[in-house]
């Protein structure tokens, strides 16, 4: 135990300092690396939302039990990538659309092959 102490002090306080830095910033990083993982990965569930839809949507999921998280001033609605697909079949009517709606909006050729728009057949 005397070798070791004597070791130490022959590295010189600034080498200390060094080492006790490097030290707090591994600590840090394997801290925010254990955060990250134990945290879930949240998936976009609604966005450009009204404040009344947001709190619409909040209330829902509250009273559902389900994480959120609020982004972009509440225009977002953030919930874990697991719990996303029930959470949006929860049964909300935001801005009174279904969501299918804008598929009704889109012209039919929209997505069409280019070729075929112009009546070109490709075999």
């Amino acid at each position: 135990m005397n070798g070791f102490l004597q070791s130490l002090r022959a590295l010189g306080t600034m080498r200390l300092a060094a080492m006790a830095g490097v030290g707090v910033g591994i600590l840090a990083f394997f801290i925010y690396l254990m955060s990250r993982m134990a945290s879930p990965q949240m998936e976009l569930l609604y966005a450009d939302l009204e404040l009344a839809d947001a709190n619409a949507i909040v209330t829902k999921l509250q009273h559902d039990k389900v994480p959120y998280e609020l982004r972009r001033e509440g225009a977002e609605v953030w919930v874990p990538k697991d719990r996303a697909l029930v959470a949006g079949m929860g049964g909300l009517d935001v801005l009174g659309q279904d969501g299918l709606d804008l598929l009704d909006r889109q012209p039919v050729d929209d997505h069409a092959d280019p070729l075929v728009k112009k009546g070109v057949v490709v075999q």
